[in-house]
This record gives C-alpha cells, sequence and structure tokens, in this order.
C-alpha cells in the first residue's frame, strides 16, 4: 500500500469522506502489523515464522508504508486537514506503544517511531510555544532511550539536532556526531545546511540572541564544511579565539557543557565532517579495529612510535604560501590542517584556565581524542604537530595533589573503580558514539547506566572520578614517551623535546600570523624579526626567574561558597627546571620543565610575557638580573611569614567583611574615605530618624591595617571594569605564617554582622529573570530585612500553635540530626498552610522564622519567568537552617480529579512549572536536607493528592477565619497598656464586648485588625462603632475545620 490512489496522483483535493477512509485503512494496516508481531514472537512459532519480520524488516515497512507515507500526505495538506493529521497520530501513537510493550525485540524500532511521531506532533504546533516544547521533550525522551541502546546510529543524533533548535552550538554538535558516528547519517549534510547558510548569507543580519563569540564559532565551521572562503573562516576563528577566555570565566559552569559541544565539533572538523574524500575516517574502520585486541594495539602503537621519529610536515604546508581573499579550501587535508590549527587553538585557550574545574569536561574530552588517536598512528602524524604537548603537561601537572592516590592512575586498566551507573561522567554519553570513542571505552563500561535525569547532575565526587580519569588518560599518553613523561616516583609530568620541536612547528604555520583583519577586530601585531627577539629574550628572562625562585612552594587559601577556609598547598615545584633530555639521534641536550611561577603556568607565563613589547621585556630582564639576590629574599619573605585568601563577591564573607570595614573604619587609619547617608527609621517611636548619620567606609581598592597584634593588607579587585560587589573579590594578606589571624577576622565580621540583623528576619527572592543566564552569579539575592516577628502575636488556636511549636522544636532539636540519620531518613520537614487571604499565613512563616532565626528564600509559582531549571537550581542553593516558601502552590499542576487523567503533569496557565518538578524541589533525590519547606495556597481543594502525602507534607495547618478568643485576643494586643496608668481590667472588659459584637468565624484575622488600626489609643471607640463596621462588611462565612497532624485530618 503505497497511497498512490487517482486522487493524490491527480493532485485533486480529497473529501472529508475519503480522508476518514484513508485514516479507516490505516488503521486496519497498522492493525494487521500488530498481529502479524504477536504471531511471530509467539512461544509456539515456528524458527521461520519468528525470523520472518526480521528478515524483510517488518518494522520499518511498518512505519514507511503504514504511518511515515500518510503523515507526509497529511502534512501537505496543512492547514486544512490538521484535525485529520492529529486523529491519525492518536491513532499511530498508541498502537506504537503496545508493540513496544509485546514485541520487545523490536524496541529500539518503536521508541524511534514514537520520537517522530512526537517530533511530527512538535511541528504542527505551529506558535503555540508551551505545546512545542511539551512535545519537542517527548521526542527527545524517546531518542535518547534508543541512543543508549544504540549510540553509534548517526539516524539519531541527527534527530536530536533538529529537536536543539534554536541552540546552534547544540546543533552543530549533534549534526557533526550524526556525521562522525560509528554508522554516520548521510542525509546530514543536507540538514546542517539549514544551520549554516542563515549564518554565511552576507545579506542576512546575524541575530544578536546569541553570544557573538558562539555565532564565530558556529561560522568557523560552517566555512570548513562547506570549503568556502579560507580568510573568511580565520577571521571567524579569530574573533572566537580571542575572546575564548573572558567568555569561560564569565559563563561559569555553564561551560561544562558548551566545553564539550565545542571540543567535540572541532574534532568533527578534523574528520572534515566524514566527507567521501575525508583521510582520517577512513583509518578508523569499526569493522578493522576490532579485528584487534585492544593490548594488542597498544603494542603496535608503541612499536611505531619508538620507530618513526620524523615530523609530518604535509599537513602543515597546508596553511603556507600566499593567498587572496577569495581562495577557497580546495582539498580535505586542507580542511583537516586549518580545523586542526582550530581545535588546538581553542584547547591551549582553555589549558590555561588553571583551577577552574568547569573546562575539566572540555579536557577530559580532548585527552580522549588524542589518547584514540596516537593508538591509530597513522592518523596521529596528521595533527600531532598543532596539539599543545607543553600545556597539557603543565595542566596535567597541577591536577596532581599530594595526598592523591595515583596507584588507580597510573594502572593500565581503565579507571572504573566506582560501581553501577556512578562510574560514567556526564560528557561520557556524549563522547559515545562517535568513530574515535570506540578504541576508549571499556566493552561493558555502558551496561548500567544512570537514567536521563540524573546524568547532568554534578556531585563533589564527579570532580575526583574526572579528575583522575584525565591523570589515567596523560598517564596512557605519556607512555609513548613521544610528547610528554611521566615520572612515577615524584609524580610530574614534563613535555619532552620533540614536544617543544612539535610547538615550534606550528607556530612557523600559523595561518592566524599577518591576518588582515577589519579594523574593529585588529590588533598591534607584533613584527616577525622582534618575535624572535622576544623568544631569546624570553628564554633568558626564564633562565633568571630559575635562579632566584627554583623549588619554591607557594601556599594560598580559598573560600568556598559556604564561607569555610581550605588550604591548598601545592608541592614544592621548581618555577623552571632543566632536565637532560635524550634525543632521537641519540645526544643529549636540555629540556625546560615549567610547572608554576607564582600563579602562571607556562601557558599564563608566556601569554603575559608576549603581551609586553620588546622594551619593556628587556627593562624586565635587566631589573631582574640585578636585584636577584633581592627578590630571592622578597620570595622567601612571602613563603615563609605570609598568608593570603580571596574572597569571592558572591560569597557571604565579602558582605560580612565589608560591613565591618564600614564599621570599624576609624580604626584602619586610612584618610581616604567614601560617604554616603540614607534614611533611616526609629523603630522604638515609629518615625523618620532625625539624627541620621553619614556613613563612611575606605575609599581606596587596597589598604593596610593593624587588627589584634597582626599587620592585615586588603586589596579589592574588580573584574571587567565593573565596580559592583557580586563582580569583586576580596584578598586579604596577613604578615604572619598562619592562617589563624584571617580566621579571627573572618569570625570576628561573621559575629558583628549577625549582631547587627538579630532583630531582623533575611528574605531572600530568585534573581531577576535577565540575570539568572549568569552562572557565576548566585541564583537568590536578598531583597528586605523585616522586623523580627514574636509567634505568639499570630492569631491562630492555641493548640494548634503548640503542636507547631513542638514539631519544629524537635526538628531542630540538638539530637535531631543523628536520629534521622541513623534510620536513613532524609532530613527535612514539609507544611502546609491554608486558608483564605488574611488569615496570617506569612505572618506564620516571618514569625516561624524569627522564633528559630532561620532565613527565608520566598518563591512564588505564579512567576511566569521562572523556568523548571530555574526553580530546581534555586531549590539546590538554598542553605540548610533555612525555610524554602513556595507560595501559591495550587499554581503549579493540576489534580487528577480535575484533569481527569492518571497523571496531571501539565503546568496552570500563569505558571511554567510541572507537578513532578515540584515534587523533585520538595523531596526528590537532589533535595537540599537540613531545611524546611513551607507551602502556602488559598485553595487546598486544588491540591494534587501526591503534593499533600504523608511524609511529604509533615504539618497541615488551615488557617481559618478570626474565632470568638482570637478577636478577643487581637483587641488585647492592638491596645495592650503602654503604662501603669492604663486598666487592665477595663481593657479586657472592652475586649470581651467587643469580641460579642463582631460575629465569630466571619472575618479574616486582617480585615479586624486592619479596623483596630483605625483606633490605636481609643478602645472605647472602636467598640462603638464596631456594629457599624459590622452592617457595612458582610461575613464571608464559616471556615472549614482546622486540621493539624502528619498529613491526617483530625
Amino acid at each position: 500500500h503505497r497511497d498512490r490512489s487517482p486522487a493524490v496522483e491527480s493532485k485533486e483535493e480529497l473529501t472529508n469522506a475519503q480522508w476518514q477512509a484513508l485514516i479507516a485503512l490505516h488503521r486496519t494496516l497498522l492493525h494487521e502489523h500488530h498481529d502479524f508481531f504477536l504471531a511471530s514472537n509467539h512461544p509456539a512459532a515456528s524458527t521461520v515464522l519468528r525470523k520472518l519480520a526480521e528478515k524483510y524488516a517488518m518494522p520499518a515497512r511498518m512505519w514507511r508504508y503504514g504511518i511515515h507515507s500518510f503523515l507526509e500526505l497529511l502534512r501537505n495538506q496543512l492547514p486544512g486537514w490538521l484535525d485529520h493529521m492529529l486523529n491519525f497520530i492518536h491513532i499511530a501513537y498508541p498502537m506504537i506503544t503496545l508493540l513496544l510493550e509485546s514485541v520487545p525485540s523490536h524496541e529500539a524500532m518503536w521508541m524511534e517511531c514514537l520520537g517522530d511521531l512526537a517530533r511530527y506532533r512538535m511541528a504542527i504546533e505551529g506558535n503555540n510555544m508551551r505545546h512545542r516544547e511539551v512535545w519537542s521533550g517527548v521526542a527527545r525522551y524517546w531518542y535518547n532511550k534508543v541512543a543508549d541502546k544504540n549510540p553509534g546510529i548517526g539516524r539519531i543524533q541527527h534527530h536530536l539536532a533538529i529537536l536543539a533548535r534554536p541552540y546552534f552550538l547544540q546543533e552543530l554538535f549533534y549534526y557533526s556526531k550524526s556525521l562522525i558516528s560509528i554508522q554516520p547519517f548521510l542525509s546530514t549534510r543536507e540538514s546542517i545546511l539549514l544551520l549554516f547558510n542563515p549564518l554565511l548569507d552576507p545579506a542576512r543580519p546575524v541575530s544578536g540572541r546569541y553570544p557573538p563569540l558562539l555565532t564565530a564559532f558556529v561560522c568557523a565551521h560552517g566555512f570548513l564544511f562547506t570549503r568556502g572562503k579560507i580568510n573568511s573562516f580565520l577571521l571567524s576563528a579569530d574573533q572566537f579565539l580571542s575572546s575564548l577566555d573572558k567568555y569561560m570565566g564569565r559563563i561559569g559552569a555553564v561551560f561544562r557543557e558548551q566545553g564539550v559541544y565545542i571540543a567535540s565539533s572541532n574534532y568533527a572538523a578534523i574528520f572534515d565532517f566524514g566527507q567521501s574524500d575525508a583521510i582520517i575516517p577512513r583509518m578508523l574502520d569499526p569493522e578493522v579495529l576490532q579485528e584487534t585486541p585492544s593490548q594488542a594495539r597498544f603494542e603496535s602503537s608503541r612499536r611505531f612510535w619508538e620507530s618513526h621519529l620524523s615530523l609530518e610536515q604535509d599537513v602543515l604546508s597546508q596553511r603556507d604560501g600566499p593567498r587572496s581573499e577569495d581562495d577557497q579550501f580546495s582539498s580535505s587535508i586542507q580542511v583537516l590542517s586549518f580545523a586542526s590549527h582550530l581545535a588546538s587553538s581553542t584547547l591551549r585557550i582553555i589549558l590555561g584556565r588553571i583551577g577552574d574545574k568547569n573546562v575539566l569536561p572540555s579536557v577530559h574530552l580532548s585527552l580522549a581524542f588524542l589518547w584514540s588517536m596516537a593508538l591509530v598512528p597513522t592518523s596521529m602524524t596528521y595533527i600531532e604537530a598543532d596539539v599543545p604537548w607543553v600545556q597539557i603537561a603543565s595542566f596535567l601537572d597541577t591536577l596532581v595533589q599530594p595526598d592523591m592516590d595515583m596507584s588507580k592512575v597510573e594502572d593500565e586498566q581503565f579507571p572504573s573503580d566506582e560501581t553501577g551507573s556512578s562510574r560514567q561522567l556526564p560528557e561520557d554519553f556524549l563522547i559515545r558514539g562517535q568513530a574515535w570513542s570506540q578504541l576508549y571505552y571499556p566493552e561493558h563500561f555502558f551496561d548500567v547506566m544512570a537514567d536521563k535525569e540524573e546524568r547532568s547532575i554534578e556531585l563533589p565526587s564527579v570532580v575526583v572520578s574526572r579528575t583522575r580519569r584525565c591523570l589515567w588518560l596523560g598517564v596512557r599518553i605519556a607512555s609513548f614517551k613521544r610528547w610528554i613523561r611521566y615520572d612515577s616516583e615524584q609524580k610530574v609530568f614534563s613535555p619532552t623535546l620533540f614536544a617543544y620541536e612539535l610547538d615550534n612547528a606550528a607556530r612557523e604555520h600559523n595561518p592566524l600570523e599577518g591576518l588582515s583583519r577589519p579594523e574593529a577586530l585588529s590588533s598591534n601585531d607584533t613584527p616577525m624579526a622582534e618575535s624572535q627577539l622576544k623568544e631569546s629574550y624570553y628564554l633568558q628572562f626564564l633562565r633568571v626567574i630559575q635562579q632566584t625562585a627554583n623549588s619554591l612552594p607557594l601556599m594560598t587559601l580559598a573560600c568556598s561558597p559556604a564561607g569555610e577556609l581550605a588550604g591548598v598547598n601545592s608541592t614544592p615545584v621548581g618555577a623552571v627546571q632543566l632536565e637532560p633530555v635524550s634525543g632521537h639521534d641519540g645526544s643529549s641536550s636540555f629540556s625546560t620543565k615549567i610547572m608554576k611561577v607564582g600563579r602562571y603556568t607556562v601557558a599564563g607565563l608566556h601569554r603575559h610575557i608576549a603581551s609586553l613589547d620588546l622594551k619593556t621585556l628587556l627593562w624586565a630582564l635587566g631589573i631582574l638580573g640585578a636585584f636577584s639576590g633581592k627578590i630571592s629574599w622578597i620570595l622567601s619573605l612571602r613563603r615563609y611569614l605570609m598568608t593570603s585568601v580571596e574572597i569571592d563577591g558572591t560569597d557571604d564573607s565579602y558582605k560580612h567583611l565589608s560591613k565591618w570595614m564600614e564599621k570599624n573604619v576609624d580604626s584602619l587609619h586610612d584618610g581616604r574615605l567614601q560617604g554616603s547617608s540614607s534614611a533611616t527609621w526609629d523603630f522604638d517611636y515609629g518615625r523618620p530618624d532625625k539624627n541620621t548619620k553619614f556613613k563612611f567606609q575606605p575609599h581606596t581598592k587596597s589598604r593596610l591595617f593593624w587588627h589584634r597584634g597582626h599587620v592585615f593588607y586588603l586589596y579589592r579587585k574588580d573584574m571587567d571594569g565593573e565596580t559592583s560587589q557580586e563582580s569583586s573579590s576580596l584578598t586579604v594578606v596577613v604578615l604572619w605564617p598562619s592562617r589563624q589571624p584571617i580566621i579571627n577576622l573572618l569570625e570576628e565580621a561573621e559575629r558583628e554582622y549577625a549582631s547587627s540583623i538579630k532583630s531582623f528576619v533575611p528574605i531572600y527572592s530568585p534573581r531577576p529573570k535577565e540575570e539568572r543566564k549568569w552562572s557565576h552569579l548566585p541564583p537568590w539575592v536578598e531583597v528586605n530585612l523585616v522586623p523580627a516577628r514574636r509567634l505568639n502575636t499570630v492569631v491562630m488556636k492555641i493548640d494548634d500553635r503548640e503542636k507547631f511549636l513542638k514539631s519544629l522544636e524537635e526538628f531542630f532539636a540538638p539530637d535531631s540530626l543523628k536520629w534521622y540519620t541513623e534510620r536513613c531518613i532524609p532530613y527535612r520537614m514539609g507544611f502546609l498552610f491554608s486558608g483564605p487571604p488574611g488569615t496570617g499565613k506569612t505572618s506564620l512563616v516571618a514569625a516561624t522564622a524569627t522564633h528559630f532565626n532561620l532565613c527565608i528564600y520566598r518563591v512564588s509559582l505564579k512567576d511566569e519567568s521562572l523556568s523548571e531549571n530555574d526553580f530546581m537550581r534555586l531549590s539546590a542553593k538554598t542553605r540548610p537552617g533555612s525555610i524554602l516558601l513556595l507560595e501559591d502552590i495550587d499554581a503549579a499542576g493540576i489534580s487528577r480529579e480535575e484533569s481527569g487523567q492518571r497523571e496531571g503533569d501539565n503546568p496552570r496557565e500563569g505558571s511554567r512549572i510541572s507537578l513532578s518538578c515540584l515534587l523533585n524541589v520538595i523531596d526528590g533525590i537532589g533535595a537540599p536536607e537540613a531545611r524546611i519547606v513551607i507551602m502556602t495556597t488559598n485553595h487546598p481543594e486544588r491540591l494534587d493528592p501526591a503534593l499533600t502525602r504523608k511524609g511529604r507534607v509533615d504539618v497541615k495547618i488551615e488557617m481559618g477565619l478570626a474565632s470568638s478568643s482570637q478577636i478577643q485576643d487581637m483587641f488585647l494586643m492592638n491596645f495592650a497598656p503602654s503604662s501603669e496608668k492604663d486598666s487592665d481590667q477595663q481593657l479586657a472588659e472592652l475586649a470581651e464586648k467587643f469580641s460579642r459584637i463582631i460575629p465569630p468565624e466571619s472575618y479574616p484575622p486582617a480585615d479586624i485588625q486592619g479596623y483596630l488600626m483605625q483606633y490605636k489609643t481609643c478602645p472605647e471607640n472602636a467598640v462603638r462603632d464596631a456594629e457599624e463596621w459590622v452592617k457595612q462588611n458582610k461575613p464571608q462565612g464559616t471556615s472549614n475545620s482546622q486540621t493539624l497532624g502528619n498529613g491526617e485530618h483530625q
């Protein structure tokens, strides 16, 4: 059946009855296929019958003729026959789901079919972005399930690339992975042009939605893929490389994922995106690679590298020679050469970010790629000259810690000591399936995998495993003794002399040298002769540093986001060490092993020195040589007598120390001050303070001061010219060999800050939407300090207050955490406050925070700018001993009764938070502990039972309308005697009379409080006018019964 009806052939428009008949026909065809699959998979079926489905590719035929062709026919008739298309999708989707459950032998095919159906459903949604996102997520779910079972099929990566739109960096990653997969999908060559053509067309303006750096990166790959103009490629590559370092520092943790996309796309370009004339893909034929065992391949590669000592010059020479602006890429080896330079230049910049854990995923992927290429020597010879081996050795050296167990790193076996799903890193799932990754992972490494949702969770242990993996790859690459070496006794990596020869050769063939840049991108390039002079003086500069600072350990301190100090004591490392190296011809020479010069590595030091002009470098060389003795003395003084700590502007300690400096400005003996004033409020008398004084703080960025017998030096550093707190850092240096004086200073600052706000409750709200994309900023921002409130001022039943207090006191008891831990119960507690507006729900939250000295993190689920990713990140960043206040909890999800479905997981209008996301935040596997979650709602009847079940909501409190006793208490609190002259007895009589006038269970406490506020000092008048107020304000009715307990109605 191929839908070749005369009406279709003649392009005639079908009637509604004809469409219905076609749908019925295809429904029958699907049922026939279903019956066939059930019969062929029955236990009693013969062997011939069992093999029929596979022999004739029946699942693919069913999809092609039973579903896909008809969907395409309907799609071409849109939007006229949208209802028919929806009807048929709703017929096909359950049928494929049924086949997935009943015929699991073809589950990969069924999953892909479900993904394709969801993609069709997404495509017809038009401008309804919410529904498009839902169906896009469904399609992505099924494609990822197929990719888990068949990671090497490029067709699935192609589908994921389509779903990645409009995020073009992710698109480029999946498209390029599709082309260099173990089974590449050739149709991707046409689809990827939909990504490149709009960016490469000079007549179309480039959207400013994405960073120019990423746009330049994708454009550079577009020129490589389409074999466009070489000069245009170089301009895009130069724009990308010149901004990469600052971009990585700005986006922070986001680069963990983006760095993998960037590195993987670069290596796909080295493969020339799998073009028919590409060189390297032919060397990685899966059938050929599988014929040789891994150990035999390693021994064969080692013998190759020992016997082949020459450098492949053909690839480097492709970048030489005069070029005009219209010259284009003419061959695959030319594309390989320029792509190799781009990939290695990117890696060189990434390796320069020493200590930045966010670059480790990209470094891990790059080392895995180099290790795999080294096992296929004929492929490695094409790219080895461009690889920054010197920087790789330096970077690996910084990963080695004194207390690290290197036995697993030095073992030849793959470092998979973790068990179960925890042994895979998040980037492992992005690496596998690519042609070069066949040589990296052990055979059964992916037999047990984490769920898709858990793979991107970055636990602290992930950094340890990733570091161990990088070091293991470094040791394995060093085992060839060609590019880097590893000293197992000293635990040190160092580049070989051949690595320096390769580095020199790559610099001689740098295509960006002398690049004719547009005026906006041009820089003052140093002439070639001057560059050679600087290289000579640079080596002399290093020799002098060796004489003055050799084998010098430097101690630094780091301040974590939690405010804890951690000492990082590096091993005694030489600024420069010269060690003998045997040359390839048997002669001896010296290799420079550069490990650290202060806080600079070889890449950082070279970059800073290379930025100097020749005259400045000569002055530095002369001064350093003349005062080498004094420099040694100064460095020794720093080594033995100075300790420093750098505090990031996003850390609480920065705020504590800034406030301490403001308070103790007179003791800092700094005459340069910065003054400010602001109106303040006198809370004792409830009026503006007429005695407002100026506030002063030190104005300069650096200062010396004396504190408790120690000399301190403080320095504030601003990032990128910004002076806001979050873009700055404070460095505190003390002239003392111990960190204790700094700890004492920070503890004193913290105590003074806590004392200054003890009468207030800190309120935190989500950072504005436009700022949430910057991962280096904390997601919460302190918006207010509200005055403390006593718990007995909240109008509620006495029994409820006592039970509520008892539950919290038990939770915060000293031995409570031990009790929860011993019983393997998560240490957290949930509350639900329900009731009409004005009944005191928010007031009870503030009073609870005051009573137990907690801060409040407030989130409104009616905030339409709050996405689920934002919500999850906000929840993860709440501190222990805090309240997470979720207001308007009924705005998230829908109840199952209301929806009529088994699973209610769609967000309500006005909220982007689904029920499943909300449940994960409250008590999911990644939910923080040692905090309480308080949810408020005006409509408890709308809540899903899953949200209010036992264990998730421990205590329910319904804040009802004011009772007679509560009305009386409010009257007494409002008119409490301010002096002994007032009569308590008279006030009590007035309160009782007032409570008889106001009908009980009829008004919210807030309404009564608002009425009483009109008579602040006249209780008699309040009683006199009460009847009139009742007449003017109609009672609201009787509240529901109050509930309190572990989720049970009393």
